[in-house]
């Protein structure tokens, strides 16, 4: 960010070019693996720090400027990193659940939703130390919200496979 200082200080180019840099080259590079991250609240605080200060650089605004956040939200019109990060899990989330059923990757997700659910994978089944408070899956929502996105992906590879099957093609 430090690097683009200069572009975000030129006054030739427009908010809207300044803001489609940082989509294209900040965004990527602060949320790269952010499918897999376990983040606690204080973690989601230091992303919306740093992605606000970044959205204040680019506005030219100060830090002695009285503005509030919401004013640079409503001029951005960014959505908010935790949200971004959401979707970025679910989209993951999905992909896994459209995997064959003897895929690792969908085994893997099946017996930790079966976990977190309370239903352990075998008898005498407990997590190893050192884990995270929650586990990665929470962050998604509650199991019933689980259960909606994991059928909204299946019906999902449904229909894509459906449309798939059912393209004409012209040299036919």
């Amino acid at each position: 960010m430090s690097s683009l200082r200069r572009v975000w200080r030129l006054k030739k180019l427009k908010l809207t070019t300044k803001l489609c840099i940082y989509r294209t080259c900040v965004i990527p590079v602060l949320l790269y693996g952010s499918e897999t991250w376990t983040l606690l609240k204080c973690d989601f605080g230091r992303l919306k720090a740093f992605h606000l200060r970044c959205q204040r650089s680019i506005l030219g605004i100060r830090w002695f400027d009285y503005i509030s956040n919401n004013e640079i939200i409503g001029t951005t019109q960014f959505p908010s990193i935790a949200s971004l990060i959401l979707r970025r899990q679910r989209a993951l989330f999905s992909h896994i659940v459209r995997l064959d059923d003897n895929t690792p990757a969908k085994k893997a997700l099946n017996i930790a939703i079966n976990a977190w659910k309370g239903r352990p994978p075998a008898t005498g089944w407990t997590r190893p130390r050192g884990r995270p408070r929650s586990p990665w899956i929470a962050q998604l929502g509650r199991p019933s919200k689980v259960e909606a996105i994991w059928n909204q992906a299946v019906q999902h590879g449904h229909m894509r496979s459906a449309r798939r099957t059912n393209v004409v093609f012209a040299a036919d």
